[in-house]
């Protein structure tokens, strides 16, 4: 799993997710997702699914599915936001309400980056509308969902 905070959404690989027990889809954005360095990573579906983080905490929430991604989980601002999670580098750590998580490694890793296709155009961005209405309703639903555990 990589905590990524210049992710704007959480992702999961989909191999990896083709070996989880049956997830329950939402629709997925209208968003393209592109890396620092520019290619897009292709969204192949969007699910709520639960994810440990640590042994006993597991967290409700919608990951976008991506085609070839490197990590099996990556947890991106959506996730941190809306948990309360909060990154502390000096203590090497993720803060969150349950307590805190150690990290084991750290790697320098490309941002992956929301945009819209005609943000020009648009008064508000469509990720960042996208992302807002799948957090209230998505994670606090009670449809069926899969454990992920990392």
């Amino acid at each position: 799993m990589l905590v990524d905070s210049g992710s704007a959404v959480t992702l999961a690989d989909e191999r990896f997710m083709r070996d989880s027990k049956t997830l329950r889809d939402v629709s997925k954005p209208a968003i393209e997702l592109k890396t620092a360095s520019g290619p897009e990573l292709e969204i192949t579906n969007a699910c709520v699914t639960e994810i440990a983080v640590w042994r006993s905490v597991t967290f409700r929430h919608t990951v976008l599915l991506v085609r070839e991604l490197f990590n099996k989980i990556l947890l991106g601002w959506d996730f941190m936001r809306y948990h309360g999670c909060t990154l502390d580098p000096t203590a090497g750590c993720l803060r969150m309400r349950q307590g805190n998580i150690s990290f084991r490694k750290s790697h320098a890793v490309a941002p992956v980056m929301a945009e819209s296709p005609q943000f020009e155009l648009m008064a508000h961005h469509p990720a960042r509308e996208a992302i807002e209405k799948m957090l209230p309703s998505e994670q606090e639903s009670s449809g069926k969902s899969s454990k992920i555990k990392i």
